[in-house]
């Protein structure tokens, strides 16, 4: 190979393209991929045969310094290929993700790149269907973790929510809802690694369940899907002590007792549901859902599917809806009129239901 065409920019943008671009072809991204580990393996051979000589005629010549400068090449083409890479861990086709997680683990194991950007990733992988790949992402942070203590709890949380986004894309096919646990006789956590490895060390392991708890704190606004991807897993990490679960359980019934009563309230209060109707249907309406509220602005409304925001559009009965003309103030909010035309139906809706 010649390394050296790794940094035209016309073969940076192509590699960067093909892997980045979703509809790019499964092949054309294994092939890149294969590209980069064919680089890395010859790299490592040759610096293992440059070992060799260096052994034998260190006295000679300073071989050290010719191995440091193609390292430093190979760490400079990484840099530029390492995020498109990583995102390929985030594909349906598990060869995209083998070979990704072949390049990225030769990577590390060259001491290529700071190994701190890839925990979450390698987190992740550790989720996946296949156990061959799961186990060598798992085995990657045991090296990280033996190397940089601390590391794995830093990135514990992001490394969390982009497993939701893994199992997310391997599961887009099936528009099933994503769990937190193994569908199989174990039902364990999916993250269960994840968790052995923070177990060990107290302080570490309350502050990573303190932080999880905190995504289910109203203000953190999360995806009530991944709320559940966390859920699953809190209920089925390895335990090994009653503190641990009591843990939570003390911490649940905190938050409980203090947002509780807050929500509802929230509740009570009725924040309006607004759709704008984009069709006719012979049982009711197609709409787009709106966001907002009695005194704040409103904007259309957005869900999450797969790892985009789409508009959240639905079918509604013409039965289970007021059909009504709603004009939005120039701040796009409801005008006082409106708002007391609305309180004036929930209020009539909920004597009618009483």
């Amino acid at each position: 190979m010649h390394p050296s065409q790794m940094f035209v920019p016309e073969v940076k943008s192509l590699y960067n393209g093909i892997l980045a671009d979703g509809s790019s072809s499964i092949n054309l991204k294994i092939q890149v991929l294969k590209n980069l580990q064919t680089y890395l393996q010859e790299e490592d051979s040759r610096m293992q045969e440059a070992d060799r000589e260096w052994k034998k005629l260190s006295k000679q010549e300073d071989l050290k310094e010719m191995g440091d400068i193609s390292s430093g090449m190979s760490s400079s083409i990484m840099q530029l290929y390492l995020k498109q890479v990583l995102e390929a861990f985030f594909h349906t086709e598990s060869s995209v993700r083998h070979f990704a997680l072949n390049v990225i683990a030769l990577t590390l194991n060259q001491g290529l790149i700071h190994p701190v950007q890839c925990v979450p990733y390698l987190i992740a992988m550790g989720t996946d269907p296949e156990p061959s790949m799961r186990n060598k992402a798992d085995q990657q942070l045991v090296e990280i973790d033996k190397k940089y203590t601390g590391f794995i709890h830093m990135k514990a949380v992001a490394g969390m929510k982009m497993s939701y986004s893994l199992q997310q894309a391997i599961n887009s096919s099936r528009k099933t809802i994503v769990r937190g646990f193994r569908h199989d006789e174990t039902h364990s956590a999916l993250c269960s690694h994840l968790y052995s490895m923070i177990r060990g060390n107290r302080q570490h392991r309350r502050a990573f369940l303190i932080s999880l708890l905190n995504l289910f704190d109203d203000s953190a606004k999360t995806e009530v899907n991944m709320l559940l991807f966390i859920a699953d897993n809190l209920a089925c990490f390895p335990y090994q002590s009653q503190e641990e679960p009591l843990f939570i359980m003390h911490h649940i019934d905190i938050t409980l007792s203090v947002s509780g009563s807050n929500l509802l309230q929230t509740f009570k209060e009725d924040r309006p549901q607004i759709a704008r109707v984009t069709q006719k249907t012979p049982n009711g309406y197609t709409i787009h859902w709106m966001a907002g509220s009695y005194s704040g602005p409103w904007a259309e409304a957005k869900k999450r599917d797969g790892r985009k925001l789409v508009p959240w559009v639905d079918t509604i009965k013409e039965s289970d809806i007021v059909y009504k003309k709603i004009a939005l103030t120039s701040n796009h909010k409801l005008s006082n009129k409106v708002v007391q035309t609305l309180r004036s139906l929930y209020a009539a809706r909920e004597g009618g239901a009483s």
